[in-house]
């Protein structure tokens, strides 16, 4: 459903249901119906065996600083948790932002994503993706997708919570993590 240009209305016009349906109901369901952005900065980064404070890093040659967590050897991690929206009704997209290091051709980075409902048994809706690789470059945000482990495991209004690692797999494929995007249609 598109957007109709607002009406100008004219005194005395006889307003009918057409009229009304059309610009009153269908651009309210279109304004309805755009997705939604759900923004989750990093919550905990474990860096050299240890929890650390997320720390502001400048970013390229501009003065924007950001809370990262920067990951810089193998099995350094990057968590984000979030509520899942009470409006949630079904994924659109949904990324974990991030600004490598170096240039790779095969950036070794191990997903995990886990979903909790209220009442459930913890760690028993976790999703790994241990084998995907990525081409990135030095310093330029890249977007890591996490749709394929979403489908495998779709958000359930039994969800209350979402987590989201992101775990360095190789050494030398170094990365600061930023957060992550939900982008979802409304119920």
């Amino acid at each position: 459903m598109a957007w109709t240009t607002a009406r100008t209305w004219i005194t005395g016009e006889v307003v009918t249901k057409t009229i009304l349906d059309q610009h009153v109901r269908d651009n309210l369901q279109f304004l309805h119906d755009r997705t939604r952005n759900l923004w989750v900065p990093v919550t905990q980064a474990f860096v050299g065996g240890v929890d650390i404070p997320l720390l502001a890093r400048q970013v390229g040659a501009t003065a924007a600083r950001w809370p990262v967590a920067p990951l810089a050897a193998a099995n350094d991690r990057a968590s984000m948790v979030a509520k899942v929206p009470d409006d949630y009704g079904s994924i659109d997209t949904v990324h974990i932002m991030v600004i490598p290091k170096a240039t790779q051709a095969a950036a070794d980075w191990d997903l995990h994503i886990d979903q909790e409902g209220e009442g459930s048994t913890i760690g028993t809706s976790v999703k790994n993706d241990t084998t995907s690789t990525y081409n990135v470059t030095l310093n330029v945000l890249f977007a890591v997708s996490l749709v394929a482990l979403f489908a495998a495991a779709p958000i359930t209004g039994s969800a209350s919570y979402l987590g989201v690692t992101l775990i360095q797999g190789t050494a030398g494929h170094n990365v600061d993590v930023l957060g992550f995007l939900l982008r979802y249609y409304p119920v």
